[in-house]
């Protein structure tokens, strides 16, 4: 899809939101991202930040982000795991192959990838849950002042080739 063609999907899907659609330039990647903020994509899972990632060269729909972010309270933290739970259970269902699946895999800084699977044409799904560890008690992140627990899901096109902008070798 093309920007102009994003754009009139947003507008379709989420004609009160579409009036604030952001666009910016990522700074390392020379992305395009249109981004707006949704109340309950899902049902009952309250505000969800969406990021449409047009190509470097390309100019076309690569990637589309999804963030559910916590307010830190543990209904707001038991609502993104309920998030991740949800979606993992759709996307294990789903017809990915089974050589590309991982499911609840332990990140080192702590996070979680809760879902990983490609489908024939490479097309990747990815979400990972970060932030507050989802098991610590409220005085642990208090104490530990951890930052909100956030869940990302990401649709990649092309995970193995990304087209966002890369020095050229010989370049600089």
């Amino acid at each position: 899809m093309s920007e102009e063609q994003v754009r009139q999907a947003i507008r379709k899907d989420f004609p009160g939101a579409a009036a604030r659609l952001t666009d910016a330039i990522h700074p390392s990647e020379k992305t395009t991202v249109l981004s707006l903020s949704v109340t309950d994509l899902l049902p009952h899972t309250g505000n969800a930040r969406i990021s449409y990632i047009l190509g470097y060269r390309s100019k076309k729909l690569a990637q589309i982000n999804i963030v559910w972010t916590s307010d830190g309270t543990d209904a707001g933290d038991e609502t993104v795991v309920g998030i991740a739970n949800s979606l993992r259970d759709y996307f294990a269902t789903s017809n990915f192959k089974p050589d590309s699946v991982v499911v609840n895999h332990q990140l080192p800084a702590g996070g979680i990838l809760v879902f990983r699977g490609s489908d024939a044409q490479n097309r990747t799904v990815l979400l990972i849950l970060s932030g507050a560890a989802a098991s610590a008690r409220p005085e642990e992140k208090k104490a530990r002042k951890m930052p909100p627990l956030s869940l990302e899901l990401s649709y990649i096109e092309d995970a193995a080739h990304p087209d966002i902008f890369k020095i050229s070798k010989g370049q600089f």
